[in-house]
């Protein structure tokens, strides 16, 4: 589970970009696999230490450790 988004950066980015806090292991949830209607990946961000939430992730997204500036 991941805390709820930050209202202010939302608002910033005009509702495009959700950061959100981990809540550790005090978060986890165990759930039954055949109630998962879709997939969502949180994706650390850099800029704050927060994660933001991909609704399309796929294998295609890969980390090559290489900054674009």
């Amino acid at each position: 589970m991941y805390s709820l988004p930050d209202e202010r950066q939302t608002a910033y980015t005009y509702g495009a970009l959700n950061l959100c806090d981990p809540e550790g292991e005090g978060g986890l949830v165990v759930i039954r696999a055949k109630s998962i209607l879709s997939i969502v990946g949180m994706m650390p961000f850099k800029e704050t230490g927060d994660f933001y939430l991909t609704e399309k992730f796929s294998l295609g997204v890969v980390d090559t450790g290489v900054t674009v500036d």
